[in-house]
């Protein structure tokens, strides 16, 4: 009887702990662009929708700036790879842009999502790619915690 009790409190630990490894793995849904432009919009930072400016690359491309602080760009792309694609393409160019000056740090990336940021002395960067959507941040270092607070009101 106490091995029975014993082999099903073990069975139980195990499937508890194989369902929180699976929830670990499972990208979030993106903010959908109308909320980015909402929050944005509450902060009291003006959105230039850019969409038709690049409409054969991105579904949708949305600018949000202060010119004396930060820049927030967010792209929804045609599909998971496309976004992933553009992710790469956006870290790689901001290493070698900045990496000389600064502290990386790369949290894990797969094809469905990804967390990059780069901080330095002048600037800090974060590039966060969910799905089929990128949100590219790039700001003077005296604004990285106000940065840090608007991503954090977006679920990031």
């Amino acid at each position: 009887m106490k091995k029975t009790v014993q082999r099903c409190v073990a069975m139980v630990l195990t499937l508890l702990m194989l369902l929180s490894l699976a929830a670990c793995g499972k990208a979030k849904d993106p903010l959908p662009p109308e909320e980015f432009k909402s929050i944005m919009e509450e902060l009291g930072i003006t959105v230039v929708d850019q969409t038709s400016l690049h409409s054969e690359k991105y579904q949708t491309v949305y600018l949000a700036c202060d010119e004396d602080k930060y820049a927030f760009e967010y792209y929804i792309l045609k599909d998971t790879d496309t976004a992933s694609d553009f992710y790469h393409f956006v870290t790689d160019k901001v290493e070698k842009q900045f990496k000389k000056d600064s502290t990386v740090v790369m949290a894990n990336s797969t094809s469905y999502k990804g967390d990059y940021s780069l901080s330095g002395d002048e600037y800090y960067v974060r590039v966060i790619h969910t799905k089929d959507a990128v949100l590219y941040v790039r700001a003077y270092a005296a604004n990285k915690d106000e940065c840090k607070n608007i991503l954090n009101k977006m679920g990031y």
